[in-house]
């Protein structure tokens, strides 16, 4: 794994590469060299939207990949037709499967009697032709169900959103990040997102896709636990070189010391005179292990959400609105089940 940068020990290696992705991933660079990708991105994407609307969910995954891959590769096939999107999607769900597990293998305390033993029945449950992961699709399905939910669930501020690009984009155009300055409330729609079902509740993010129980409806890429390095105290409590140290965003999102009534989705904290905390602080990681590729999520995110709310009303038939009602405060834990 130490050619892969989110497992690559701290060494020369790492350094190399993270300073190789600096600067193609600053904040400058994606405002002025990507934008037109993303603006181009999100009118794929309300275009898809519009002649299969089935496809809502399947279709954002999709858009993202894409994004990702043209950024990377400069095409999204190679001379002989081989889709990069999904030969990507394949090999990250290979490592996932590779890596995923349960809390129980994680954290034996949970149960003394438990021993690790996820692999052995990953691998029994693929012999026995009963392996229960889901295709990519209904993978991507559920991580974009909490974002949708979330939109459906806050009508009003979707309501709000709205009524602010309406004035200031129009009926005529799609948004663009030419407005960026001039759309203060759907910025902190999205800061409020981040903060209200942080990208990573727990952990380091990794780009790929999860596999979710069938009751789980959540948009969390995985979480990469980080190890000590060396002895350390914090806050009275000794951590010994080598401990597990697991990140909790979701802890942060919801501290009271940070946020007036933590558990309530609202936009409005950040446009105080004085903001709340950022989330962005910590939604994508932290310290050295921090995404390199935060900014160009956020502006996907941005432009997507402004695309979307611009195009769309986004409701609840009567049939599912109790269930999405109960989703509110639901995450996962990433790699564990």
């Amino acid at each position: 794994m130490d050619g892969y940068l989110t497992f690559t020990k701290y060494n020369s290696t790492w350094k190399t590469q993270r300073a190789l992705l600096k600067q193609p991933l600053s904040a400058s660079v994606v405002k002025t060299d990507y934008c037109s990708l993303l603006e181009s991105k999100a009118k794929q994407y309300i275009v898809r939207c519009l002649s299969r609307p089935e496809d809502f969910l399947t279709e954002i995954n999709k858009v993202v990949a894409e994004t990702v891959i043209e950024l990377t590769y400069g095409r999204l096939e190679d001379g002989r037709g081989v889709d990069y999107v999904k030969l990507n999607t394949h090999l990250a769900d290979i490592l996932v499967w590779g890596m995923e597990g349960f809390a129980v293998d994680l954290v034996p305390a949970y149960d003394p009697e438990v021993r690790s033993s996820f692999m052995f029945k990953k691998f029994e449950a693929l012999y026995d032709g009963n392996d229960e992961t889901k295709d990519a699709d209904q993978l991507a399905k559920d991580e974009m169900e909490l974002t949708r939910a979330g939109l459906i669930i806050f009508f009003d501020v979707q309501r709000n959103a709205q009524l602010e690009i309406d004035r200031v984009v129009g009926k005529e155009r799609l948004p663009n990040f030419r407005d960026q300055s001039d759309l203060p409330y759907l910025h902190a729609v999205v800061l409020e997102t981040l903060r209200w079902s942080p990208v990573v509740p727990f952990g380091t993010l990794l780009y790929s896709q999860i596999h979710l129980n069938s009751s789980d409806i959540s948009l969390n890429p995985t979480g990469v636990p980080r190890v000590s390095t060396q002895d350390d105290t914090y806050s009275g409590y000794f951590i010994p070189k080598g401990t597990t140290v697991i990140g909790n965003a979701w802890g942060f999102s919801r501290n009271p010391q940070y946020y007036t009534n933590p558990w309530e989705f609202d936009p409005t904290r950040h446009l105080k005179q004085t903001p709340e905390l950022d989330p962005r602080q910590y939604a994508f990681g932290y310290g050295r292990r921090i995404c390199p590729g935060k900014e160009l999520a956020f502006q996907q995110t941005w432009m997507m959400a402004a695309s979307i709310i611009w195009a769309f009303d986004l409701v609840a038939t009567e049939a599912n609105w109790t269930s999405q009602q109960d989703q509110i405060d639901h995450f996962t834990f990433g790699l564990l089940k």
